[in-house]
Protein backbone atom coordinates (compact mmCIF):
# COMPACT_ATOMS: atom_id res chain seq x y z
CA UNK A 1 0.00 0.00 0.00
CA UNK A 2 0.97 3.74 -0.53
CA UNK A 3 1.89 5.14 2.94
CA UNK A 4 1.59 8.56 1.64
CA UNK A 5 -2.33 7.95 0.56
CA UNK A 6 -5.51 6.73 2.96
CA UNK A 7 -7.54 3.81 1.77
CA UNK A 8 -10.71 5.24 -0.30
CA UNK A 9 -12.28 1.71 -0.95
CA UNK A 10 -11.94 -1.62 -0.19
CA UNK A 11 -14.12 -4.33 -2.33
CA UNK A 12 -13.93 -8.25 -2.34
CA UNK A 13 -14.05 -9.11 -6.50
CA UNK A 14 -14.49 -12.78 -5.63
CA UNK A 15 -13.19 -15.43 -2.74
CA UNK A 16 -9.61 -15.32 -4.14
CA UNK A 17 -9.75 -11.17 -5.28
CA UNK A 18 -9.34 -8.16 -3.54
CA UNK A 19 -8.81 -4.50 -5.12
CA UNK A 20 -8.10 -1.64 -2.76
CA UNK A 21 -8.14 2.38 -3.92
CA UNK A 22 -5.89 4.68 -3.12
CA UNK A 23 -6.21 8.43 -4.58
CA UNK A 24 -6.33 7.69 -8.03
CA UNK A 25 -5.14 4.20 -8.00
CA UNK A 26 -6.51 0.86 -8.00
CA UNK A 27 -4.65 -1.99 -7.03
CA UNK A 28 -5.85 -5.99 -6.97
CA UNK A 29 -4.45 -8.87 -4.96
CA UNK A 30 -4.79 -12.02 -5.47
CA UNK A 31 -4.81 -14.93 -2.66
CA UNK A 32 -5.32 -18.86 -2.23
CA UNK A 33 -6.99 -17.78 1.32
CA UNK A 34 -7.84 -14.09 2.53
CA UNK A 35 -6.18 -15.28 5.73
CA UNK A 36 -2.78 -15.84 3.91
CA UNK A 37 -0.12 -13.93 5.45
CA UNK A 38 0.91 -12.41 2.35
CA UNK A 39 -1.07 -11.39 -0.73
CA UNK A 40 -0.19 -11.09 -4.51
CA UNK A 41 -0.37 -7.80 -6.30
CA UNK A 42 -2.10 -8.83 -9.61
CA UNK A 43 -2.24 -5.48 -10.81
CA UNK A 44 -1.98 -1.62 -10.72
CA UNK A 45 -3.51 1.07 -12.19
CA UNK A 46 -4.73 4.35 -11.96
CA UNK A 47 -8.56 5.65 -12.86
CA UNK A 48 -7.54 7.96 -15.34
CA UNK A 49 -4.65 6.38 -17.10
CA UNK A 50 -4.79 3.90 -20.13
CA UNK A 51 -2.78 1.02 -19.15
CA UNK A 52 -1.79 -1.37 -15.84
CA UNK A 53 1.33 -0.15 -14.76
CA UNK A 54 4.10 -1.57 -12.88
CA UNK A 55 4.79 -1.11 -8.95
CA UNK A 56 7.70 0.93 -9.31
CA UNK A 57 6.01 3.43 -12.33
CA UNK A 58 3.08 3.55 -9.95
CA UNK A 59 5.61 5.20 -6.75
CA UNK A 60 6.64 7.40 -9.50
CA UNK A 61 3.05 8.51 -10.26
CA UNK A 62 2.27 8.81 -7.30
CA UNK A 63 5.25 11.16 -6.42
CA UNK A 64 4.08 13.32 -9.32
CA UNK A 65 0.20 13.33 -9.03
CA UNK A 66 -1.61 15.96 -6.66
CA UNK A 67 -2.01 14.15 -3.03
CA UNK A 68 -5.46 16.19 -3.28
CA UNK A 69 -6.82 14.30 -6.65
CA UNK A 70 -8.55 11.39 -5.36
CA UNK A 71 -11.54 8.87 -7.76
CA UNK A 72 -14.65 10.95 -7.18
CA UNK A 73 -17.81 9.71 -4.81
CA UNK A 74 -18.39 6.40 -4.55
CA UNK A 75 -17.22 4.39 -7.48
CA UNK A 76 -19.12 1.27 -8.90
CA UNK A 77 -17.85 -2.31 -8.42
CA UNK A 78 -19.47 -4.85 -10.76
CA UNK A 79 -18.14 -8.42 -11.13
CA UNK A 80 -15.10 -7.55 -12.66
CA UNK A 81 -16.05 -3.98 -13.77
CA UNK A 82 -14.70 -0.56 -11.63
CA UNK A 83 -16.34 2.34 -13.10
CA UNK A 84 -15.52 5.68 -11.42
CA UNK A 85 -14.54 9.32 -12.04
CA UNK A 86 -11.66 11.58 -11.21
CA UNK A 87 -11.82 15.21 -8.97
CA UNK A 88 -9.51 16.27 -11.73
CA UNK A 89 -12.11 15.29 -14.76
CA UNK A 90 -15.19 14.95 -13.64
CA UNK A 91 -16.72 15.07 -16.82
CA UNK A 92 -15.15 11.46 -17.83
CA UNK A 93 -16.07 8.67 -16.90
CA UNK A 94 -13.77 5.49 -16.64
CA UNK A 95 -14.58 1.86 -16.81
CA UNK A 96 -11.95 -0.92 -15.99
CA UNK A 97 -11.75 -4.87 -16.30
CA UNK A 98 -10.07 -5.55 -12.93
CA UNK A 99 -9.30 -9.24 -13.26
CA UNK A 100 -7.48 -8.39 -16.54
CA UNK A 101 -6.43 -4.58 -15.88
CA UNK A 102 -7.68 -3.71 -19.24
CA UNK A 103 -9.17 -0.25 -19.90
CA UNK A 104 -12.53 -1.08 -21.49
CA UNK A 105 -14.07 2.68 -22.08
CA UNK A 106 -13.11 6.17 -21.31
CA UNK A 107 -17.00 7.88 -21.66
CA UNK A 108 -16.91 11.75 -22.22
CA UNK A 109 -19.98 12.85 -20.18
CA UNK A 110 -19.91 16.59 -21.20
CA UNK A 111 -23.29 17.17 -22.65
CA UNK A 112 -23.29 20.90 -23.40
CA UNK A 113 -20.64 23.43 -24.10
CA UNK A 114 -21.63 25.75 -21.00
CA UNK A 115 -19.04 26.55 -18.23
CA UNK A 116 -20.41 24.10 -15.58
CA UNK A 117 -21.10 20.32 -16.37
CA UNK A 118 -19.68 17.60 -13.87
CA UNK A 119 -20.76 14.09 -13.43
CA UNK A 120 -23.21 14.84 -10.43
CA UNK A 121 -23.41 10.38 -9.23
CA UNK A 122 -23.24 7.05 -10.95
CA UNK A 123 -26.15 4.64 -9.36
CA UNK A 124 -26.13 0.90 -9.68
CA UNK A 125 -28.80 -1.21 -9.32
CA UNK A 126 -29.91 -3.33 -5.76
CA UNK A 127 -30.74 -6.07 -7.99
CA UNK A 128 -28.22 -7.50 -10.25
CA UNK A 129 -28.08 -5.81 -13.26
CA UNK A 130 -25.46 -4.04 -16.03
CA UNK A 131 -26.96 -0.86 -15.67
CA UNK A 132 -26.11 2.21 -13.90
CA UNK A 133 -27.10 5.38 -13.84
CA UNK A 134 -25.29 8.54 -15.07
CA UNK A 135 -26.55 11.67 -13.71
CA UNK A 136 -24.54 15.01 -15.30
CA UNK A 137 -24.99 18.52 -13.48
CA UNK A 138 -25.16 21.24 -16.04
CA UNK A 139 -25.26 24.78 -14.07
CA UNK A 140 -26.06 27.51 -16.55
CA UNK A 141 -27.57 30.56 -15.64
CA UNK A 142 -28.03 30.28 -11.92
CA UNK A 143 -29.67 27.17 -12.86
CA UNK A 144 -29.02 23.81 -12.33
CA UNK A 145 -30.39 21.20 -14.90
CA UNK A 146 -29.82 17.88 -13.75
CA UNK A 147 -29.57 15.11 -16.93
CA UNK A 148 -30.00 11.49 -16.22
CA UNK A 149 -28.85 8.69 -18.64
CA UNK A 150 -28.70 4.82 -18.56
CA UNK A 151 -25.19 3.57 -19.39
CA UNK A 152 -24.84 -0.15 -20.56
CA UNK A 153 -21.61 -1.97 -18.79
CA UNK A 154 -22.83 -4.92 -21.49
CA UNK A 155 -23.04 -3.05 -24.17
CA UNK A 156 -20.28 0.17 -22.91
CA UNK A 157 -22.91 2.58 -24.47
CA UNK A 158 -26.20 4.79 -23.47
CA UNK A 159 -29.29 3.35 -23.63
CA UNK A 160 -32.02 5.11 -25.21
CA UNK A 161 -33.38 6.58 -21.96
CA UNK A 162 -32.86 10.65 -21.04
CA UNK A 163 -34.71 12.82 -18.76
CA UNK A 164 -33.71 15.83 -17.64
CA UNK A 165 -34.83 17.95 -14.58
CA UNK A 166 -34.30 21.68 -13.80
CA UNK A 167 -33.82 23.08 -9.90
CA UNK A 168 -34.34 27.27 -10.56
CA UNK A 169 -32.41 27.82 -6.78
CA UNK A 170 -29.12 26.90 -6.83
CA UNK A 171 -28.81 27.17 -3.08
CA UNK A 172 -31.72 24.38 -2.44
CA UNK A 173 -30.50 21.73 -4.77
CA UNK A 174 -31.88 18.18 -3.67
CA UNK A 175 -31.84 14.76 -6.04
CA UNK A 176 -31.61 11.19 -5.18
CA UNK A 177 -32.25 8.18 -7.10
CA UNK A 178 -32.32 4.42 -6.99
CA UNK A 179 -32.43 2.00 -9.65
CA UNK A 180 -34.64 -1.56 -9.00
CA UNK A 181 -34.96 -3.80 -12.35
CA UNK A 182 -36.50 -2.00 -14.97
CA UNK A 183 -37.47 0.88 -12.89
CA UNK A 184 -35.65 4.42 -12.10
CA UNK A 185 -37.11 6.25 -9.24
CA UNK A 186 -35.88 10.45 -9.07
CA UNK A 187 -36.51 13.01 -6.45
CA UNK A 188 -35.52 16.30 -7.62
CA UNK A 189 -36.57 19.20 -4.42
CA UNK A 190 -39.59 17.23 -3.42
CA UNK A 191 -41.74 15.71 -6.29
CA UNK A 192 -41.17 11.91 -6.99
CA UNK A 193 -40.74 10.55 -10.07
CA UNK A 194 -40.84 6.51 -11.48
CA UNK A 195 -39.40 5.67 -14.91
CA UNK A 196 -39.74 2.33 -16.54
CA UNK A 197 -35.90 3.27 -17.98
CA UNK A 198 -36.16 0.41 -20.92
CA UNK A 199 -39.16 1.81 -22.18
CA UNK A 200 -38.61 5.60 -21.22
CA UNK A 201 -42.30 5.78 -20.05
CA UNK A 202 -43.10 8.00 -17.11
CA UNK A 203 -45.02 5.28 -14.75
CA UNK A 204 -45.84 7.73 -11.65
CA UNK A 205 -45.39 11.06 -10.66
CA UNK A 206 -46.00 12.13 -6.85
CA UNK A 207 -46.63 15.42 -5.32
CA UNK A 208 -44.91 15.93 -2.29
CA UNK A 209 -44.86 19.36 -0.02
CA UNK A 210 -41.09 18.78 1.14
CA UNK A 211 -37.53 17.38 -0.13
CA UNK A 212 -37.97 13.28 -0.08
CA UNK A 213 -35.38 10.31 0.07
CA UNK A 214 -35.84 6.83 -1.99
CA UNK A 215 -34.43 3.46 -0.91
CA UNK A 216 -34.78 0.58 -3.23
CA UNK A 217 -35.07 -2.64 -0.91
CA UNK A 218 -36.41 -6.32 -2.13
CA UNK A 219 -39.04 -6.02 -4.83
CA UNK A 220 -39.61 -2.56 -3.47
CA UNK A 221 -39.28 1.17 -3.89
CA UNK A 222 -39.75 3.32 -0.45
CA UNK A 223 -39.89 6.96 -0.20
CA UNK A 224 -40.50 9.44 2.77
CA UNK A 225 -41.76 12.95 3.01
CA UNK A 226 -41.96 15.27 6.12
CA UNK A 227 -39.34 13.13 7.96
CA UNK A 228 -41.79 9.69 7.62
CA UNK A 229 -42.49 6.77 5.70
CA UNK A 230 -44.47 8.04 2.79
CA UNK A 231 -45.06 5.58 -0.33
CA UNK A 232 -44.06 2.46 -1.21
CA UNK A 233 -43.92 1.05 -4.83
CA UNK A 234 -43.91 -2.84 -6.08
CA UNK A 235 -41.88 -3.25 -9.02
CA UNK A 236 -44.14 -6.41 -9.39
CA UNK A 237 -47.54 -5.37 -9.60
CA UNK A 238 -46.79 -1.75 -10.03
CA UNK A 239 -49.10 -0.75 -7.10
CA UNK A 240 -48.01 2.66 -5.25
CA UNK A 241 -49.14 2.48 -1.90
CA UNK A 242 -49.01 4.09 1.21
CA UNK A 243 -46.15 2.61 4.00
CA UNK A 244 -47.87 1.40 7.06
CA UNK A 245 -45.61 1.07 10.12
CA UNK A 246 -46.53 -1.44 12.33
CA UNK A 247 -45.07 -0.53 15.78
CA UNK A 248 -47.67 0.39 18.06
CA UNK A 249 -44.69 2.69 20.39
CA UNK A 250 -43.12 6.19 18.64
CA UNK A 251 -40.42 5.75 15.98
CA UNK A 252 -37.36 7.94 15.17
CA UNK A 253 -38.02 10.48 12.58
CA UNK A 254 -36.37 9.51 9.28
CA UNK A 255 -34.01 12.41 7.94
CA UNK A 256 -32.23 10.57 5.28
CA UNK A 257 -32.34 7.22 4.34
CA UNK A 258 -29.19 5.13 4.70
CA UNK A 259 -28.78 2.06 3.10
CA UNK A 260 -29.43 -1.84 2.89
CA UNK A 261 -27.85 -3.88 5.83
CA UNK A 262 -28.92 -7.17 4.09
CA UNK A 263 -32.09 -8.65 2.39
CA UNK A 264 -34.97 -7.09 3.55
CA UNK A 265 -33.06 -5.06 7.02
CA UNK A 266 -31.67 -1.17 6.36
CA UNK A 267 -31.24 1.72 8.39
CA UNK A 268 -32.38 5.30 8.51
CA UNK A 269 -30.56 8.16 10.01
CA UNK A 270 -32.40 10.03 12.88
CA UNK A 271 -31.67 13.93 13.68
CA UNK A 272 -28.18 13.29 15.92
CA UNK A 273 -27.40 11.15 12.78
CA UNK A 274 -28.18 7.78 14.83
CA UNK A 275 -28.46 4.81 12.78
CA UNK A 276 -32.50 3.25 12.90
CA UNK A 277 -32.81 -0.11 11.67
CA UNK A 278 -35.93 -1.13 9.90
CA UNK A 279 -37.63 -4.55 8.22
CA UNK A 280 -39.99 -5.01 5.35
CA UNK A 281 -43.01 -7.22 6.01
CA UNK A 282 -42.53 -11.34 5.02
CA UNK A 283 -44.69 -11.08 2.46
CA UNK A 284 -42.78 -10.02 -0.91
CA UNK A 285 -46.56 -7.95 -1.87
CA UNK A 286 -46.16 -6.28 1.76
CA UNK A 287 -46.75 -2.35 2.12
CA UNK A 288 -45.58 -2.54 6.00
CA UNK A 289 -41.94 -1.60 7.51
CA UNK A 290 -41.53 -2.74 11.19
CA UNK A 291 -38.56 -0.27 13.64
CA UNK A 292 -36.28 -2.93 15.19
CA UNK A 293 -34.23 -0.30 17.38
CA UNK A 294 -30.95 1.80 17.00
CA UNK A 295 -27.49 -0.01 15.74
CA UNK A 296 -24.03 1.52 15.47
CA UNK A 297 -23.29 0.51 12.22
CA UNK A 298 -19.77 1.81 10.58
CA UNK A 299 -20.74 3.10 7.63
CA UNK A 300 -16.87 2.56 6.45
CA UNK A 301 -17.71 -1.13 6.33
CA UNK A 302 -18.48 -3.96 3.84
CA UNK A 303 -20.27 -7.55 4.31
CA UNK A 304 -20.73 -10.22 2.02
CA UNK A 305 -23.61 -11.91 0.58
CA UNK A 306 -23.39 -14.88 3.18
CA UNK A 307 -22.98 -12.17 6.44
CA UNK A 308 -19.76 -14.20 7.18
CA UNK A 309 -17.07 -11.85 6.96
CA UNK A 310 -16.97 -7.80 7.44
CA UNK A 311 -13.92 -5.57 6.26
CA UNK A 312 -14.42 -2.26 7.56
CA UNK A 313 -12.17 0.77 7.53
CA UNK A 314 -11.23 2.85 10.60
CA UNK A 315 -13.50 6.57 10.21
CA UNK A 316 -10.00 7.79 11.65
CA UNK A 317 -7.07 5.85 10.58
CA UNK A 318 -7.61 4.97 6.97
CA UNK A 319 -4.22 3.84 6.33
CA UNK A 320 -5.56 0.38 6.73
CA UNK A 321 -8.46 -1.72 7.55
CA UNK A 322 -9.82 -4.69 9.68
CA UNK A 323 -11.06 -8.16 8.34
CA UNK A 324 -12.77 -10.02 10.55
CA UNK A 325 -14.54 -13.99 9.22
CA UNK A 326 -16.89 -14.53 11.86
CA UNK A 327 -17.36 -18.34 10.92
Amino acid sequence: LFESQGINLVQMINSNMMLIVQGLSVQVYCFKSILDESWELKHIFFLDGTESVSSSEAVSLMSVRSKYSFIHDAPIVLGSMFIGYTSEDPNVLHIWNVQEGKKLRTVECKITSAPYNKIWAIVKSEKPSLDIVVIVRNCFNSKDTFHIYIYSLKHLDFLPFHETHDIPDYFTRHMKCVLQGRFLAVTVNGPLFIYNYLTSQLVHTISTTTNCDVLAVNNHILFTEQRMFYKIFNTNTLELENITVTNNTEVPTIYDFGEILFGKFFYTLDRPRNEQVWVMGDNLMSEKVTWLGCLKYDKHSKINKSNTKLIVVPSFHEDYFIYENFW
